[in-house]
């Protein structure tokens, strides 16, 4: 009998599963970088295989995506440098180490991997104070003795990546903030010799202990293989 109850719920659960992807919406929490690029990216290859299915892309500050996906507004957060939670369960995460980011035909490409005293001589384009990448980025110029005034400050990935494609501009990105602009020409990642720059995590996770629907798991599969293609 509790054999034929626990097959009975079972099949009622893969039913709902099925209605769900017949309808429902996915919510993912993320940063503006990556809902400029991969994510959005992800989110219609999963459309178009599942078209009554919606999925919303939410662009927040780190904290307030952390706490999306803890209060239960958000089924997936997808961020760089997220602070540890026990209320949150990694699905995925990769340390990114940030590059050089220039247009196809700045002089420096070509270099295989770029001493960051290269960069020097070039307008410089920082994130500004309120980006937790400033302190990596100047922290890595302080160490190895480069005193440098960024010639730009923003707190937009958008806007550090459209001035880098714009002219000889130099910004500092991981591969996920640039992955279309790559694909499509328009921007290049150059490595920084011998690790200068400090960790930078990017982590998918979603509310620990909680039910989660198969749209929801399979969407997270998608911006997985999205993640693991874009490091090919």
């Amino acid at each position: 009998m509790r054999r034929t109850i626990k097959e009975y719920s079972q099949v009622e659960a893969q039913i709902r599963d099925l209605k769900a992807l017949q309808s429902g919406e996915v919510i993912i929490a993320t940063m503006n970088g990556l809902a400029g690029g991969i994510v959005p990216k992800a989110a219609a290859n999963f459309c178009a295989r599942h078209p009554r299915l919606k999925i919303s892309i939410r662009v927040m500050f780190i904290h307030d995506i952390v706490q999306a996906v803890v209060d239960g507004e958000a089924d997936l957060g997808l961020a760089f440098n997220l602070p540890p939670s026990p209320q949150l369960e990694t699905l995925w995460k990769m340390d990114t180490r940030l590059g050089a980011v220039v247009s196809p035909e700045h002089p420096l490409v070509g270099l295989e991997s770029l001493p960051l005293a290269h960069c020097e001589p070039y307008p410089l384009i920082f994130a500004d104070r309120s980006m937790l990448i400033h302190g990596i980025v100047a922290d890595a110029f302080a160490n190895a003795g480069l005193t440098v005034e960024p010639a730009f400050l923003t707190n937009s990935i958008e806007a550090m990546k459209c001035l880098a494609a714009a002219g000889d501009g130099i910004a500092f990105l991981s591969k996920f903030d640039i992955a279309e602009e790559q694909r499509n020409g328009v921007l290049t990642y150059l490595q920084i010799r011998d690790r200068t720059f400090g960790k930078n995590v990017l982590s998918l996770v979603q509310r620990e202990k909680r039910s989660h629907g198969l749209a929801t798991s399979m969407f997270a599969e998608e911006i997985i293989r999205a993640l693991r293609a874009t490091m090919d």
